[in-house]
C-alpha cells in the first residue's frame, strides 16, 4: 500500500489529466480532418500524377491515414 500511495503522491492533478485528455481529443479530432483532406487531395490526382510523386491509387488511403 505504501508504494500505491508513494505513487499517487506524484500523480497529476484530475484537473490536469482532464485537460490533457481534452486536448488529445481535440488532436485526435484535428488529425482525422488533416487526413480526409488528404486523402481527397491525393484521390483528385490521376494515376499519372500520382506516380510522378511516387505513389499508386492503392497508397492512397494508407498514406492520408499515416501520422
Amino acid at each position: 500500500m505504501a508504494l500505491y500511495d508513494l505513487h499517487r503522491s506524484h500523480a497529476e492533478p484530475l484537473s490536469t489529466r482532464l485537460a490533457h485528455s481534452a486536448v488529445n481529443l481535440v488532436i485526435r479530432a484535428i488529425d482525422a480532418v488533416n487526413a480526409r483532406a488528404t486523402e481527397k487531395a491525393l484521390a483528385r490526382l490521376s494515376d499519372h500524377e500520382l506516380l510522378d510523386i511516387g505513389l499508386t491509387r492503392s497508397d492512397v488511403g494508407r498514406i492520408a491515414k499515416r501520422r
